[in-house]
């Protein structure tokens, strides 16, 4: 969540974006609570069908938060925030600007969190390691503004 706002504030998204934010990146899966956990803690490489299990989380977190009007946007966010730049993230297949800001945002900030965490599955990423890969997804995994914004809050001490 830190990352998202500091990222967010870095490119002067408006207040309550910033807030609507906030509230995504802390809830962004809280669909996984409707995921099998043998499916999300497997130790190895996921099988088709798992994938698409995983895949529904967003949705479900959709639909947790649009229940709560007072979160505002945070619904789309969390929705979005596995959108591709390029098109060919989910659940949509929204690409470039048809994507959420929030989640544009919020699809950076995770994939570093992501990439910097141990998994079952893999080890984490040394933070620079994680930057250069966050750096080489701009303009297909992720909004080359958003990963700009990024790659300054890393080099200012903000990146909490």
């Amino acid at each position: 969540a830190g990352i998202a706002s500091a990222i967010a504030e870095r490119l002067e998204m408006d207040p309550e974006g910033r807030d609507d934010l906030y509230v995504a990146a802390l809830l962004r899966d809280v669909g996984e609570l409707g995921i099998d956990r043998r499916v999300l803690d497997a130790p190895g490489a996921l099988t088709e069908e798992q994938r698409e299990v995983v895949r529904r989380h967003p949705l479900l977190g959709e639909t947790i938060l649009a229940a709560l009007a007072f979160l505002g946007d945070a619904s789309r966010m969390v929705r979005g925030h596995h959108e591709r730049w390029d098109g060919t993230g989910y659940p949509d297949g929204l690409a470039g600007g048809e994507i959420p800001l929030g989640a544009r945002i919020l699809s950076v900030a995770d994939a570093f969190v992501a990439m910097t965490s141990e998994r079952p599955y893999r080890a984490a990423l040394r933070p620079a390691e994680a930057l250069a890969a966050v750096i080489g997804g701009a303009g297909t995994s992720f909004d080359p503004a958003v990963v700009d914004g990024f790659v300054a809050i890393s080099g200012s001490g903000e990146l909490t």
